[in-house]
C-alpha cells in the first residue's frame, strides 16, 4: 500500500479535495461580477490544479501498466488518460 501512496499522489489527492472544497465554500464569491486580474487568477488556479492533477492520473496508470505487463499495462495507458475516472 505504500507503494500507492506516496508522498506526491498524497499531495496531489489533498490538492485536488482543496480546490473542490475551495470552489464549493467560496462560490458565492465567485458568483458576481469579477474583475480581470481576478477572474485570471482563479482561472489559471483551476487549470493549475486540473493539470497537476492528471499527470498523477498519468503517473499511477505508468506505474499500474508496468505492474501489469505488456498487453494489460497498454490498454491501461491507453484508456487511463482518455476516458474517464471509471477506468482509473
Amino acid at each position: 500500500m505504500r507503494t500507492v501512496l506516496t508522498a506526491p499522489a498524497v499531495a496531489r489527492l489533498a490538492l485536488g479535495w482543496a480546490a473542490v472544497a475551495a470552489l464549493s465554500v467560496g462560490h458565492d464569491a465567485f458568483a458576481g461580477t469579477l474583475s480581470t486580474p481576478v477572474l485570471f487568477a482563479v482561472l489559471a488556479g483551476i487549470v493549475a490544479v486540473v493539470i497537476v492533477c492528471a499527470f498523477g492520473v498519468v503517473t499511477q496508470a505508468e506505474h499500474l501498466a508496468h505492474r501489469l505487463g505488456d498487453p494489460y499495462g497498454t490498454l491501461v495507458l491507453t484508456r487511463c488518460p482518455s476516458s474517464s475516472s471509471r477506468w482509473c
